[in-house]
């Protein structure tokens, strides 16, 4: 009775194999890596083959900038911090995001500004902390 299932979840796959995107992770985070354009590059590919507008997970793009963040990749973490306030620019995440970037950069009015909007879309405990915090 599972048969069905696997081979319909193999042939998607199949189908689909252009769908997925492999970071190298083990030279993504070097100083010196000189690839982050290839997600946006993937993304606009695979939405031309689909026929709509496939944004990178926000999720993905929030976790690498603030990983960037975190190793002082100032340049690009800044990157990957504003692709996702453009392909996401209803979310509170990606602005309160811009607003932890500019926090550790000491910009402590953009850092308000950004944790206000976020707070606008969504009132969020963590960021109505960090906006006290500021203050």
């Amino acid at each position: 009775g599972s048969v069905p299932l696997i081979a319909e979840y193999d042939g998607l796959r199949s189908i689909f194999k252009f769908y997925n995107f492999t970071i190298p992770f083990d030279k993504f985070f070097a100083p010196a890596y000189k690839g982050d354009s290839l997600i946006s590059a993937h993304y606009k590919k695979l939405s031309r083959q689909m026929g709509y507008t496939v944004s990178p997970p926000e999720q993905l793009v929030g976790a690498l900038a603030h990983q960037l963040l975190g190793l002082k990749q100032y340049e690009r973490a800044f990157r990957f911090f504003r692709m996702n306030l453009e392909n996401y620019p209803r979310s509170f995440n990606a602005y309160g995001a811009m607003g932890d970037f500019y926090a550790d950069q000491g910009n402590k009015q953009k850092a308000a500004d950004y944790y206000t909007k976020a707070l606008q879309l969504r009132d969020d405990p963590e960021i109505r902390e960090k906006l006290e915090r500021l203050r």
